[in-house]
Parts: structure tokens; sequence; C-alpha cells
């Protein structure tokens, strides 16, 4: 099993700007080790975070794909595995890794970016539905759930 370290400390800063991308409020991944059949593995020192080379490299083509298109309404998790050529729950299990599920990291991209549009000024007013949609969100009810319960 081929070992990549994803210690902070390790990367440039492209690396630590792409990851910061991702959706999560931290600029860090956190991780588990898994073995080839996603078994968690001990692991080496204290605070290190790391995954095999492979697993590594598809969930990083994961999150990038995500955080590029989590404003497509019909993005999905089969989707995104597809796209990879893998299954479905080896991608689930992958981004879990990260602490947070492919449903929540979708949504926080979206509500980010929903945030983003009715924060900054504009000429004209706009509806609400029109920003959520725009979002990503197809569903303006489960918008307006998701956003009073996240911003208060």
């Amino acid at each position: 099993m081929a070992i990549t370290s994803l210690k902070k400390e390790d990367h440039d800063a492209d690396d630590l700007a792409r990851l910061a991308t991702c959706g999560r409020p931290t600029p860090w991944v956190k991780v588990r080790l898994l073995d080839d059949d996603l078994h968690e593995v001990p692991r080496g020192e204290p605070g290190e975070s790391v995954l095999s080379a492979v697993a590594g490299a598809r969930l990083a083509v994961a999150l990038d794909y995500i955080a590029a298109r989590f404003h497509a309404p019909g993005l999905t998790l089969a989707t995104v595995a597809a796209r990879q050529g893998i299954s479905s729950r080896y991608l689930q299990r992958l981004i879990e890794t990260t602490g947070v599920s492919f449903t929540e990291r979708v949504n926080e991209l979206r509500l980010q970016k929903a945030l983003a549009l009715l924060t900054e000024p504009h000429d004209r007013p706009r509806r609400i539905s029109d920003i959520a949609l725009q979002a990503g969100f197809s569903d303006i009810s489960h918008f307006n759930r998701l956003f009073r319960s996240h911003f208060g």
C-alpha cells in the first residue's frame, strides 16, 4: 500500500488554496488512513493524516469536481462516482474521511454561494427563489430551511 502524507507542511500554497475551496470552514482536510478495502488503519505519528496514494488522488479529484459543479441542481454522488469510474459507496466512504458527507459538502457550498449572492450589491432587486436556484437548490422550501438553520 502506497501512502502519501497530507500534512499541511508537505504542500505548497496552491494545494492549500485548492483544499480551502472545497467547502470546509477550515483550510485543511481531515482524513483517516484506509487500506484498499476501505478499512481504517491506525495512524503512524499523532496528528498525521494519510490516505493511500490512489484513494487520496480519487478524493482530491472528487472534491475538485464537486467544488466546480456544486451549483448544478442534478449533481449527485452517483454522478461524481460515475465520472471517476468508481462505485457510489466507495466515493461516499472516501468523502466521509473528511468529516462530512457528500450532501453536507454540497449544501455548504450552495449555502455559501447563496449568501454571497444575497450580500453583493445589485442595481435591481432579486427574488430569493432566483438566488436559491442560481446556487443550485431546486426546492425553495428546502433552501429556506437549510439557510435558516445554518445562518439563523
